[in-house]
């Protein structure tokens, strides 16, 4: 990896914080923060980033792309620099939620969309709300990357089984340390792609910035809600009129080539790129060739 990937300081002053209205978890309103960053010109294109990291996920992409759309990275509330109050409601639906707020909140009618992990189930609830005519905005093209769309193909790593287990996630996000993340997080990497301790680092901050560890736990829940959404969630992506892409790491232990042969026999035709020498980050590991798939949006 090269030496230009941000500082987490830096990042975050190149954008600012956007107060929106979300619901905690008792149903009520309330505001949160949520830090975003607008770049380029061109027509909108909107980025989700994964679990547990932030909107520095697409660090090494956005030089790539931003001379050709205008595009829009945010921290999900919980990550990064947004907001992170324990008593927010951070399930797939309540960060859908506040992927419209943005919308709305910047004026975007139309965007595509490129979602990997953890925002790919948040970009498929987009979908679903799009297919039922109640989406605040039209979704013209979407990139999916390595995501777990078929739970089943999904093989987490041990710290994500111990943050979902009710007796041990509370006290495993206290416990969770730049150790451990580096370990876990370095494992979902092909060999020869692995970034510098230097870039893990700055990742850690953005987790760890605003007391973020505490609400490992809650964030995490989405790997239980693919489970008991999959009726919601699976039959949008096979069916959907929005055309997408999926370009794939195809050594992702967790989500890598075992997912992709489950798609492909769910999904006969599915319109894909894989890497062979990619692990589950793609958009770090090889961020040329996702600004490629990207580019070819505005064909």
């Amino acid at each position: 990896m090269t030496s230009d990937y941000p500082k987490f300081e830096q990042w975050i002053k190149e954008g600012k914080r956007v107060a929106i209205e979300l619901a905690s978890r008792d149903g009520k309103s309330r505001q949160v923060e949520v830090f975003t960053r607008v770049e380029g010109e061109g027509p909108w294109l909107t980025f989700l980033h994964g679990f547990p990291t932030s909107s520095m996920d697409w660090a090494r992409v956005l030089p790539l792309v931003s001379q050709r759309f205008r595009v829009l990275l945010f921290d999900f509330p919980g990550f990064g620099d947004s907001d992170k109050p324990p008593d927010l409601d951070y399930s797939i639906v309540g960060q859908a939620n506040c992927v419209e707020a943005l919308w709305r909140k910047l004026g975007i009618t139309s965007s595509s969309l490129v979602v990997h992990d953890l925002g790919s189930t948040i970009g498929v609830e987009v979908l679903y709300r799009l297919a039922q005519g109640t989406l605040c905005a039209e979704i013209p093209r979407m990139i999916i990357m390595n995501s777990a769309i078929y739970p089943e193909a999904y093989r987490p790593l041990v710290s994500q089984r111990l943050l979902l287990n009710p007796l041990t996630g509370p006290l495993f996000s206290r416990l969770v340390n730049w150790t451990i993340f580096r370990r876990q997080y370095r494992s979902v990497f092909s060999e020869n792609r692995v970034p510098s301790d230097g870039e893990f680092a700055e990742n850690w901050k953005a987790i760890v910035h605003r007391n973020g560890k505490r609400n490992f736990h809650h964030c995490i829940q989405y790997i239980n809600e693919r489970i008991g959404q999959r009726e919601r969630w699976e039959p949008v992506v096979e069916k959907t009129k929005v055309p997408i892409r999926y370009v794939w790491g195809m050594l992702d232990p967790i989500e890598g080539a075992i997912m992709l042969k489950v798609m492909k026999q769910r999904m006969p035709g599915l319109d894909v790129r894989e890497i062979a020498d990619v692990g589950h980050v793609p958009q770090l590991e090889v961020p040329e060739i996702v600004a490629e798939e990207i580019l070819k949006l505005r064909a």
